[in-house]
């Protein structure tokens, strides 16, 4: 089902407060990314197509913000 602009935004801002709290917890990097990655995929998963690029560029936001690469810097 797919959701409001506000509720993804909501649910990225989520993802962003809850980083520090995830690099506490799994200080392994690959850890770390497929815990963040399970969690963004829940929210990549109720968006529609015309948020879609709206979500991947706050997902790469958010890991550049704590000093991760985005996906385009692979």
């Amino acid at each position: 089902m797919a959701v409001s602009r506000q509720e993804l935004q909501r649910r990225l801002a989520k993802l962003d407060t809850d980083m520090p709290e995830l690099i506490a917890r799994f200080p392994d990097r690959d850890d770390l990314l497929a815990e963040f990655f399970a969690r963004a995929y829940s929210t990549i998963d109720a968006i529609t197509l015309t948020e879609d690029a709206l979500a991947f560029n706050e997902i790469d936001r958010i890991l550049q913000k704590f000093g991760y690469r985005a996906r385009s810097d692979n």
